[in-house]
């Protein structure tokens, strides 16, 4: 097979021996193990969209990193990068693209409709449980928010990863804080942000699918402040919620995600992610003992699926 993955200009820059940024290490394992079968691999980079041609340039990673203009259709086109880490309309723009090619293309993970879902405010428009929310788009808005919720907010952009822009506020001088460090700003409040009430609860619990059957579950439990958590201990978990597991099932039909994740705090949805999602655990944060690898699966589950077709 042909099987080309979208990926972020970082990653490219990396591929000889990733060693940075914990965000490429999948898509690494991925390509390095698709290679290692015998499959033609290639890449794009997100920020080189064209609607309606695919992308302007592809790089040829079973053979060294070798570029060539224009694109040629896979057998499997698996988005990774999304393009959030450049701006939203680098992210708008991949959607868009995807879209305008995805019917010539045998196999896509996730379509162009699914990979949209990626956006906060957007998945929030669906039927399911997620942690009560509220568009804003001022500093007054947060400030009366505040005054509702005394537990205090998540502030979320709807463009994001990797917790970048997210900011606690529990009281006015947080929000003054997080001004003063720029993590937040009236510009980028405009339109792309929301206020999420904040679940006290230290538990994060995962649950990652592919092609409709869950695969595996990772339990995080925090630790730190509100607004200064982190991760903490990550391990399995192998007692899945019923309750959540038929929340996921109605997250996949309701988005059509054939790989995927949905994230909750106590019994609601922190938030779905797309094909994207991390395929490999360990116990810590950038280290640690791994305790799951989704690799060679994601792999299996491809081949049979494109057998199949």
């Amino acid at each position: 097979m042909k099987i080309t993955f979208t990926i972020d200009s970082e990653l490219r820059e990396k591929l000889d021996g990733v060693t940075g940024n914990p965000l490429f290490w999948d898509t690494y394992r991925l390509i390095k193990e698709a290679s290692k079968r015998g499959h033609e691999v290639r890449a794009v980079q997100s920020e080189d969209a064209v609607v309606g041609n695919g992308f302007s340039q592809e790089f040829y990673l079973d053979k060294g990193i070798e570029a060539s203009n224009g694109f040629t259709t896979p057998d499997v086109l698996f988005i990774r990068g999304y393009g959030m880490r450049v701006d939203k309309n680098c992210f708008n723009n991949l959607v868009d693209t995807v879209k305008s090619i995805e019917s010539k293309i045998p196999l896509v993970i996730n379509s162009g409709e699914t990979t949209a879902f990626s956006r906060k405010d957007k998945q929030k428009t669906l039927p399911l449980p997620f942690i009560p929310s509220h568009r804003i788009n001022n500093v007054s808005d947060i400030k009366n928010l505040l005054n509702k919720h005394k537990e205090g907010l998540i502030l979320k952009p709807d463009y994001g990863l990797q917790s970048i822009g997210v900011g606690y506020v529990g009281s006015e001088k947080d929000l003054e804080n997080l001004l003063e460090q720029g993590v937040i700003s009236e510009q980028t409040l405009l339109n792309d942000y929301s206020a999420e009430k904040f679940i006290v609860d230290k538990r994060e619990i995962r649950y990652i699918h592919l092609f409709g059957d869950m695969i595996g579950s990772r339990i995080a439990d925090k630790t730190g402040e509100p607004g200064k958590e982190e991760l903490g201990t990550r391990y399995l978990n192998t007692n899945p919620n019923e309750k959540h597991l038929e929340i996921v099932r109605r997250a996949i039909d309701l988005t059509g995600s054939k790989f995927g994740c949905v994230d909750f705090r106590g019994d609601n949805i922190l938030e779905i992610n797309g094909s994207g999602t991390q395929t490999f655990y360990r116990t810590g944060v950038g280290g640690g003992k791994e305790f799951l690898d989704f690799t060679s699966d994601i792999l299996d589950s491809v081949e049979r699926k494109y057998g199949e077709l």
